[in-house]
């Protein structure tokens, strides 16, 4: 999700999301894990069933009433409302990256997304002095120092490729657009590297 570097929101709620935000490291492990003719299926999976899950709770009050008791402390303001959710965005977007781009360059593209979102949003929050819009050059800076590691020491990719990846993913990070980097970060940055290992 876009890092939103309101007051309103406290470190310590961050951290608890960014904490949550982890989980989704399982995404890249079972598609390591998996062969593709099983990850994908299963993605694609839970990436219908959270959509149909936010689509019946923008729906019917009822369903959006056991859904806020259950996540609401979890959620931001904006996904309270008519939109989906990040956890649905990320497994959409995960789903689409792998699909179009296999999985070697998927799990490259969710590991930027999952670390470098995470650090941007806590050391922006934390340390962030200097704002670019409604992010800070600490955060975006250190987004990009654990992409470009982790562009280092993957060997799914060539260099040059997981590099350029890194700073398209950081880009996309810092980019004040209304589209959630859940969904944005993994296809583009994803894209990239495809087109660069063609």
């Amino acid at each position: 999700m876009a890092v939103d570097q309101s007051p309103t929101i406290s470190f310590s709620h961050e951290l608890r999301r960014k904490a949550i935000h982890l989980t989704a490291l399982l995404i890249p492990i079972g598609l390591w894990i998996l062969p593709e003719c099983a990850a994908l299926p299963i993605l694609g999976f839970l990436a219908g069933s959270c959509l149909i899950a936010d689509l019946l709770r923008m729906s019917h009050s009822m369903a959006a009433h056991i859904f806020l008791r259950i996540f609401g402390p979890l959620l931001r303001d904006h996904e309270k409302g008519k939109r989906l959710t990040g956890s649905t965005y990320l497994l959409i977007g995960s789903f689409l990256c792998a699909w179009g781009f296999g999985t070697e360059i998927a799990i490259l593209a969710l590991l930027y997304l999952i670390f470098g979102d995470a650090v941007a949003a806590l050391v922006g929050r934390l340390w962030g002095r200097v704002r670019i819009g409604k992010k800070t050059l600490e955060g975006s800076a250190s987004c990009l120092f654990v992409c470009v590691g982790i562009a280092l020491i993957s060997r799914s990719v060539p260099l040059h490729a997981a590099l350029v990846g890194a700073l398209v993913a950081t880009f996309v990070e810092w980019l004040p657009w209304p589209m959630d980097d859940n969904l944005t970060i993994p296809i583009i940055a994803g894209l990239v590297i495809k087109v660069l290992t063609l």
